[in-house]
């Protein structure tokens, strides 16, 4: 039986995924969700900010949802 991975922030309960950024295990509880414009949170600058809704378009890029530890969204260094 495979060992059950522990969410790397609370430290107590069972990771469901990975941070985007810095790969570490998180829970459901711990686990900030982003959405982003384009996919690369280096390329985000004015008027490319967090955003909700779906774009809809087939001119204009699409949206990308992020999974992010407390630290990495604390982190992120764009306009919303």
């Amino acid at each position: 039986m495979a060992d059950e991975e522990i969410c790397g922030v609370c430290g107590k309960n069972p990771a469901i995924r990975h941070c985007s950024q810095c790969d570490i295990p998180l829970c459901e509880e711990c686990t900030k969700k982003v959405r982003l414009k384009t996919g690369d949170l280096s390329e985000q600058v004015a008027g490319y900010g967090i955003t909700s809704g779906i774009t809809l378009s087939t001119l204009r890029a699409g949206e990308v949802t992020k999974y992010l530890c407390p630290k990495c969204f604390r982190d992120l260094d764009i306009d919303m």
